[in-house]
């Protein structure tokens, strides 16, 4: 709930941005619809275990704020690997999470803005996300007995991070997480087509 508060609020916070534009001059964005962008990942989550995230998006519509910032909606699904396994004096024990699911992306650029700012920041790309997902979560070793515990089901899940473009379809990205059942960071690599 508090991501989605979130949102919002930079949402709100955005507005603003629309008056310092010039008069009908709109700004161009990193995305179109019908956009398709393949990411992939790898991070830390719950426990700072490692973590691989892979996912595809597919832009859908574009919506102007005062006729000058865009912003870009999309579709995404996206999934998760986790796991964690530790073998040392106190015995084998560790966990394996996995789980994917759909969610509602918008994205936000400053690029062809007439605001003064580094030429750098114009391939940024900011983006968030909201969606449900299905997790699967199980104890491994001698920690097995503790699987009556595990934390599986459908729950809400969020992300958001920045994207930038080292060229016209590829991009770096670095962005957290929430998976309903704990959160972690990733970095990984974006191709758009």
């Amino acid at each position: 709930m508090k991501k989605l508060v979130r949102v919002m609020v930079i949402g709100l916070l955005l507005l603003p941005l629309s008056g310092l534009a010039a008069e009908g001059e709109t700004w161009d964005s990193l995305y179109a619809p019908k956009d398709i962008a393949l990411s992939v990942g790898v991070g830390f989550g719950y426990g700072f275990s490692l973590v691989a995230y892979p996912g595809v998006e597919f832009l859908v519509h574009e919506f102007v704020i005062s006729e000058t910032v865009p912003l870009e909606f999309g579709i995404a699904a996206k999934g998760f690997v986790n796991w964690f396994n530790e073998d040392d004096i106190w015995g084998d024990y560790g966990w394996l999470a996995m789980g994917g699911g759909g969610f509602g992306t918008v994205h936000f650029t400053f690029r062809g803005s007439d605001l003064d700012i580094p030429p750098f920041l114009e391939k940024v790309d900011f983006y968030s996300a909201l969606g449900l997902v299905f997790t699967y979560f199980t104890y491994t070793g001698d920690w097995g007995t503790l699987n009556k515990y595990a934390d599986t089901g459908l729950g809400f899940a969020t992300y958001g991070g920045v994207s930038y473009f080292l060229k016209e379809n590829l991009a770096i990205y670095a962005e957290g997480n929430y998976w309903g059942y704990g959160g972690g960071a990733t970095i990984g690599a974006l191709l758009k087509f």
